[in-house]
């Protein structure tokens, strides 16, 4: 499985990752990071594989604390291409306000886009909007820099 967690876990040392995902779920032998965020979580058998996914779909589970895994999906068994059609959709907005709700952000890569964003999510100072296409993403990214909102410059 691949998954995507807000913040990213990408400081954590993989045999933490893989006690701390051990604890949630059964199975999980060995978790490698991938780019953009996302950790692939290699299991002991295809099934313990699905019951998990099953599990940790519904995006409440919440390791170390502070991490939310908010996206989960099959791994490619080719290795390269680990959930590469999700990244290309979804763009991560960090240093925005904690007072500025993400929606207004939602809005703003709307209008920038032409009404390409399909869901809005907040962790902390970051936030993940995604879009519904793959162009409307990139377009986003190309038009996106020296963004200010709130005072603050977005990342």
């Amino acid at each position: 499985l691949c998954v995507k967690a807000l913040p990213p876990l990408d400081r954590e040392i993989e045999e933490d990752v893989v006690h701390e995902l051990g604890n949630v779920v059964e199975g999980v032998t060995r978790v490698k990071y991938q780019p953009k965020g996302w950790v692939e979580v290699e299991f002991s058998t295809h099934r313990l594989a699905a019951l998990a996914r099953r599990q940790l779909v519904p995006g409440n589970v919440v390791l170390f604390e502070s991490v939310e895994i908010k996206q989960v999906d099959w791994a490619d068994p080719e290795g390269d291409s680990v959930g590469q059609d999700s990244q290309r959709k979804v763009i991560s907005v960090r240093n925005l306000p904690s007072s500025t709700n993400h929606l207004r952000l939602g809005d703003l890569f709307n209008n920038l886009t032409g009404g390409q964003v399909s869901g809005v999510v907040r962790s902390g100072n970051m936030v993940l909007v995604t879009f519904c296409t793959q162009e409307g993403a990139k377009f986003a990214m190309d038009r996106s820099f020296n963004l200010v909102m709130d005072g603050n410059r977005l990342e």
